[in-house]
């Protein structure tokens, strides 16, 4: 892994849904804010899948131009959305 990389990966913040309590009920603001994190989820699992359904990263690439590559990478996901 190169340096720059472990830098972004610093960098990362976590944000995990509201679970409800036991027994009890979220707020709507709590519901709200999950939505929104769903929202946001679905657009990186796109993407995932994407990279994926092209076999971008599972098969032997013979762009042997880096510049290349990376826009070649950098559409599959554009094509899951």
């Amino acid at each position: 892994m190169s340096l720059e990389l472990c830098v972004v990966y610093q960098r990362a913040e976590l944000y995990i849904p509201k679970k409800k309590p036991k027994g009890g009920h979220l707020s709507e603001q709590e519901k709200e804010e999950n939505r929104k994190l769903a929202s946001e989820r679905i657009r990186v699992e796109h993407s995932i899948g994407g990279i994926k359904r092209y076999d971008i990263l599972s098969t032997p690439c013979r762009i042997h131009d880096f510049d290349i590559y990376d826009k070649v990478l950098g559409e599959c996901p554009a094509l899951a959305a």
